[in-house]
């Protein structure tokens, strides 16, 4: 059996460049078979930042976002609907489903845990998580995958990154901001 495997580095864009957090975030995307595996980096002066240690006990939480958090939308090529992956740094994370752009949104419970791994040192973090394409209906599927993040400062200021601002403002959901083909 032939496995078809799709890899590629990206890096992510803060919306008001150049951020003032002195960080950069990037990371890796691959899609093995049924498997999207997300790894992102956050490199720089984290001690600056608002993120939380790794749980002994990650969830399944809501408004991930609202803190530093790394987002993943899929959408199969064609369709209006699409997933928000959240994760947090604490190993916390959430799956949603959307209908179409911010309609519709849900829990989606085809996917009832995740693993995620991170790695922490003293300017470096490395998060990675693998979401079953296969579960969610779209194993075969071509997508169009958008990335992004929250960074939140000790200070309460929100950074907001992402593969490319479309908009005036961020909008992560931005159709156009889906710009990775796997």
């Amino acid at each position: 059996m032939m496995r078809s495997m799709k890899t590629a580095d990206f890096t992510l864009h803060p919306f008001a460049a150049p951020s003032e957090t002195g960080i950069t975030l990037g990371g890796t995307i691959r899609r093995d078979s049924g498997r999207l595996c997300l790894t992102y980096r956050l490199h720089g002066p984290l001690h600056h930042l608002c993120i939380f240690p790794p749980s002994v006990e990650p969830q399944r939480r809501h408004e991930l976002w609202k803190g530093t958090c790394l987002e993943g939308f899929i959408q199969p090529a064609g369709s209006s609907a699409y997933w928000e992956l959240n994760l947090s740094p604490a190993g916390h994370w959430n799956l949603y489903r959307f209908d179409a752009y911010r309609q519709g949104m849900r829990e989606e419970p085809a996917i009832a845990k995740t693993n995620i791994t991170v790695k922490t040192c003293v300017d470096q973090i490395d998060l990675g998580t693998e979401v079953d394409l296969s579960a969610l209906g779209i194993g075969s599927e071509k997508l169009a995958i958008g990335l992004s993040a929250v960074i939140r400062a000790l200070d309460g200021h929100l950074d907001y990154w992402a593969l490319t601002h479309p908009d005036t403002k961020p909008d992560f959901h931005h159709p156009r901001s889906f710009v990775i083909g796997l």
